[in-house]
């Protein structure tokens, strides 16, 4: 552990966190506590996760062993792969540090070492856990949603292993411990750090491209039959070609994905990944939103070369976004907002089991040139115009003033123009589903688009 020593940055944080169930209200209490563990890498950078940089106001670094803390900079946050990157200026900070050098995907059984900090101890207490590697598979990742490969540990964990690093016999790199599930830490591996870096070269982070399909296995009998697949055929059977992604207007559903970027995918859907198999998406992943990958599909009985320029990750309801500021439309006492991951899964007053066809949405519902969001009635506020109104929130917004709404900026446009001098609200459900405000005393407070 001596040898990662000069590595290891600890660092504390102060934050400011918006509340996503009243976004029209703006958090003025900041919170102090530890931001976790980081390592320095190439380029004087420090990385760690990106879940201890969110709604950071202010970061304070402090090399492993030393006296003193430096004022550092966030340059990255990158929440589809959990990583971020901060910076300090004084040089002093940088005195006898050493890099860390990114290593290889590891075999199943190799063994590693994570090196941070306990926070049951002394914030200056660094303590190792030895493992190995026991999987490594597309895994979700908590922050994001994203399902991006993952290095399966049984190192043991303790709180303050965050943004710890996985080091291989070699002294390299191997991951980053970001999660654990099940008894197993996850760790972010080399590659997508890699990737994240690629990212940031540009001095600002797209995300993690997406192809925008749903997939199915191709190992049935009958369904290779009826899409008539060749014997020798691998492949992954599109379901679905979600509206606006990657792939909409080139794939179809029914075709046979054969191959990403020249890799071969079974009819398990998987790919070679070093001495693994891991989903075909692994390969996708690894680009840049603006790339272009090469599939090769089967489609009405033969096969096609398809390049696909990528695009970034398309859904209904999108994918947690802390780094993006909520959007929200206030009319009266009425207040509207996107259906978002963070509104539905809020602890305390969220709306994904508020109406039934939100949850189907959130869980089962795909974009469309008639829906590409869902606003929802989000509050019932106190006011005289929406006294009655109290048991429609959490409802869909089908139409307003006629106007079909398939995304907030609608909803605006909409209210520009009242029928007979009212403001017709119509909701998705059955009961109380007209809602009618007076136009003259009605104010537009607020909104974003």
């Amino acid at each position: 552990m001596d040898d990662v020593r000069d590595s290891i940055v600890l660092f504390s944080v102060r934050v400011l966190v918006p509340d996503p169930r009243t976004p029209w209200v703006t958090p003025t209490e900041e919170a102090s506590h530890a931001g976790g563990v980081g390592f320095i890498i190439a380029g004087r950078r420090i990385l760690t996760c990106a879940h201890s940089l969110v709604y950071v106001r202010r970061v304070r670094a402090k090399r492993a062993g030393r006296a003193g803390e430096y004022e550092a900079r966030v340059l990255h946050v990158d929440c589809d792969r959990e990583l971020g990157v901060l910076t300090v200026d004084d040089e002093e900070f940088w005195d006898g540090a050493r890099a860390l050098e990114l290593g290889a995907l590891p075999e199943l059984g190799a063994p590693l070492t994570l090196v941070g900090v306990n926070a049951g101890t002394s914030t200056d207490v660094l303590e190792a856990s030895r493992g190995s590697v026991v999987g490594v598979a597309l895994t979700k990742y908590g922050l994001s949603q994203r399902h991006l490969l993952v290095i399966e540990s049984d190192a043991a964990a303790v709180p303050g292993y965050s943004g710890a690093p996985a080091i291989g016999s070699d002294g390299a790199l191997l991951g980053v411990a970001f999660q654990e599930l099940e008894g197993r830490v996850h760790l972010v591996p080399s590659a997508v750090v890699t990737t994240f870096l690629e990212d940031a070269r540009d001095g600002a982070i797209a995300g993690v491209p997406d192809l925008g399909v749903y997939t199915q296995k191709s190992t049935n009998p009958a369904l290779r039959s009826y899409l008539r697949l060749p014997d020798a055929a691998g492949g992954a059977v599109v379901s679905r070609v979600v509206h606006g992604a990657s792939c909409a207007a080139i794939l179809e559903e029914n075709d046979v994905i054969c191959a990403v970027d020249g890799h071969a995918v079974a009819r398990d859907e998987t790919i070679p990944c070093g001495a693994h198999r891991v989903h075909f998406t692994h390969a996708v992943s690894r680009h840049q939103i603006g790339d272009v990958v090469a599939l090769e599909v089967w489609r009405d009985g033969a096969l096609q070369h398809i390049a696909v320029p990528l695009k970034p990750y398309v859904a209904l309801v999108p994918p947690p976004r802390p780094d993006v500021p909520p959007r929200y439309l206030i009319l009266g006492g009425l207040v509207f907002a996107p259906m978002t991951y963070e509104l539905a899964s809020a602890r305390e007053g969220g709306l994904a089991m508020a109406d039934f066809r939100i949850k189907h949405w959130y869980y089962e519902g795909l974009p469309s040139p008639a829906r590409r969001e869902i606003v929802v009635l989000t509050h019932v506020l106190e006011h005289e115009l929406t006294a009655d109104c109290a048991d429609m929130r959490g409802a869909a917004v089908a139409k307003v003033n006629g106007v079909p709404i398939t995304e907030l900026r609608d909803l605006a446009r909409a209210l520009r123009s009242p029928l007979a001098g009212h403001h017709v609200i119509e909701l998705e459900r059955h009961a109380a589903r007209l809602l009618v405000l007076d136009a003259r005393l009605a104010t537009l407070a607020s909104y974003t688009d």
